[in-house]
């Protein structure tokens, strides 16, 4: 409950310049550390911080009843509640970590005696079937990326287009004072360069960011601060070409790249 009651605090801050408070507060990947819908209590607490019409966005596990004499499954999950304590809207994570989140060929490593890092919960987290986008009570769209989904380009289908913004929530304690948080930050960054999308990163270790959608950093702090920044958020920039027309051409490049080096290689024996 401490993790908990820390974000409840900074949500409740007053803004750093003195101005109104935000529309959408944001926190990180899991910030909340229990099941929230088996608490009514820790959603009241919520209601209490937040002001009319304000909005929390947090990372969350998700629990989803399986049918009689089985155990539920867990998503790990984003969640939108209101100021009256609601959630609102939800996506739960798609691509999930190998070992991390769940064990691949559970039923033989299992008996070797390995576990996922998550075996807390039993088999671990469940992967969602297709990534839900957040339409928020306002009307703002966000698309959402969880941990190192942000790192992967084939992650952004063509629905991030209707997105008014990139959200990504992670927690990268994982890395501790590693090169890892940097190179996770500047991976999700380039997600911004080729959607033209403004990127809400939130790191429970830090790096946090708003970045625009030419990749530019707007504001955030770095790794190992604890804190909050107030931003509005940028507009879009319009692409030239879609995130699918960008992989077909990145597939034409790497074949044509592949031929070359064949050719190459075979000038080279010939002589």
């Amino acid at each position: 409950m401490t993790i908990f009651e820390e974000h409840l605090a900074l949500t409740q801050a007053p803004p750093a310049d003195g101005g109104k408070r935000p529309d959408i507060v944001v926190w990180p990947e899991t910030a909340v550390p229990f099941i929230l819908t088996e608490n009514p209590d820790a959603l009241l607490r919520i209601s209490d911080v937040l002001q009319d019409g304000q909005l929390l966005i947090a990372g969350a596990v998700r629990a989803e009843a399986s049918g009689a004499g089985q155990p539920p499954r867990y998503y790990n999950s984003i969640y939108v509640i209101d100021d009256r304590g609601q959630i609102v809207g939800a996506s739960d994570k798609v691509h999930l970590v190998p070992f991390g989140e769940y064990l691949p060929l559970e039923s033989v490593l299992s008996a070797a005696g390995l576990n996922a890092v998550a075996a807390a919960m039993p088999g671990g987290f469940s992967a969602a079937a297709t990534r839900t986008l957040l339409t928020l009570p306002g009307g703002k769209t966000l698309y959402p990326l969880i941990c190192y989904e942000a790192i992967f380009p084939a992650e952004i289908g063509s629905d991030a287009l209707q997105a008014d913004a990139l959200l990504n929530l992670t927690n990268d304690a994982w890395f501790g004072n590693t090169p890892g948080p940097y190179q996770h930050f500047q991976q999700a960054r380039l997600r911004s360069v080729e959607t033209g999308l403004p990127l809400i990163r939130d790191a429970n270790t830090g790096i946090s960011a708003i970045i625009d959608g030419r990749g530019e950093i707007v504001t955030g702090f770095p790794f190992g601060t604890r804190g909050f920044v107030d931003a509005i958020l940028p507009g879009k920039f319009a692409l030239l070409i879609s995130p699918e027309e960008q992989e077909r051409n990145g597939m034409l490049i790497a074949c044509l790249l592949f031929g070359l080096a064949i050719i190459s290689r075979a000038s080279f024996i010939l002589r």
